[in-house]
């Protein structure tokens, strides 16, 4: 009996399809902007321990949010993409932009004190590598600010993970605590966006009688607890730091 088999994808496709997908600067999706948000308010907490931190955003694509980072401290920018890499220099020529392999960025051992991996992990085939990386760039007690879309979420939505890249690789809060804690200590766990899933868990959380029902007694502030607790919303974003 035949086994199918995943196809994998080169490094080269992966290549050519980001130097598509990244062609034209967009504007920040809604959910991007908590995204950034949340990276913005983490690097200012990274802050309190060193003033100004070296940064690198792992698989910035086009470049767009590197700005924001080098606000917080110096920033470099590093991505697959070669067309990518250019138009984001083209923009933004007061950052430094690095193209390469983020499991193997041929960067010297130690180079940053943060490493941004801002949804790249699930888009890695291997991901103990790409972690392994991170950790090998990021000085010692660097950080590590990670978002990656959330599996739990992604499998009681309808139509699943909406991303469509060549490797879709989304992860568990649990299977990316894992992988973490083998290079870092997680510092915070948190999701990000709050859930609107279809089915399971979801449809209670979504229920317009429960819902309300908090808005008029003035606690809908559970409902957001009940998420970050749990561990339930779109987006999962930790913080960790290297020892």
């Amino acid at each position: 009996m035949e086994i199918n088999k995943e196809k994998k994808t080169s490094l080269k496709e992966q290549e050519l399809f980001y130097d598509n997908y990244w062609a034209n600067l967009n504007s920040f999706s809604s959910y991007k902007v908590i995204r950034v948000t949340k990276i913005m308010k983490l690097l200012n907490e990274i802050r309190k321990s060193i003033s100004y931190p070296t940064i690198i955003d792992l698989g910035c694509g086009d470049g767009r949010s590197v700005p924001i980072w080098n606000l917080f401290g110096k920033t470099t920018g590093f991505e697959l993409s070669t067309s990518a890499v250019e138009t984001a220099r083209q923009n933004f020529p007061f950052v430094k932009f690095l193209s390469g392999d983020a499991t193997d960025t041929r960067l010297p051992d130690g180079s940053f004190d943060v490493v941004i991996s801002h949804e790249v992990i699930e888009h890695i085939e291997n991901q103990e590598a790409y972690l392994s990386e991170c950790a090998r760039i990021i000085n010692q007690n660097g950080f590590l600010i990670i978002t990656t879309p959330n599996k739990y979420y992604f499998e009681r939505t309808k139509g699943g993970n909406y991303s469509n890249q060549p490797i879709e690789k989304i992860l568990l809060p649990s299977e990316l605590k894992g992988l973490v804690e083998n290079k870092f200590k997680i510092l915070k766990s948190e999701t990000v966006v709050v859930a609107k899933g279809d089915s399971g868990i979801y449809k209670f959380l979504n229920n317009r009688f429960f819902v309300g029902t908090l808005n008029t007694l003035g606690l809908y502030f559970i409902l957001n607890e009940i998420i970050q607790k749990q561990m339930l919303g779109v987006h999962i974003c930790f913080l960790a730091q290297k020892q």
